[in-house]
This record gives structure tokens, C-alpha cells and sequence, in this order.
């Protein structure tokens, strides 16, 4: 099981940018990518990788 949680656009905490995400999983790869709902740009220092 994998759980992400990346917080409320609406009240974000701990950072201004207002976020969400997009999770790819393949061949037992998560990549959990994080971008600004304003406009949609990639906030790259939040992204994880990892096997599952």
C-alpha cells in the first residue's frame, strides 16, 4: 500500500506554493511529482522516486 498525502491546496502549510500531485507508477517505480496549482510549473525540490 502506498499512501501520498500532499497537504491542502486551499491551506497549504509549511510553503506559500499552493500544490498537488501526480504519482506514475511502472515496473515498481512510484514517482510522486509536485506541481503549483496556479500554473501548473513543477516544484522539483518536492519530488520523490523510489521502488516499491
Amino acid at each position: 500500500m502506498l499512501y501520498v498525502n500532499p497537504g491542502s491546496i486551499r491551506m497549504p502549510r509549511g510553503r506559500s506554493d499552493k500544490t498537488y500531485v501526480l504519482m506514475d507508477l511502472e515496473n515498481g517505480q512510484a514517482n510522486v511529482r509536485f506541481y503549483r496549482s496556479e500554473d501548473g510549473s513543477a516544484v522539483e525540490d518536492l519530488d520523490v522516486s523510489g521502488k516499491l
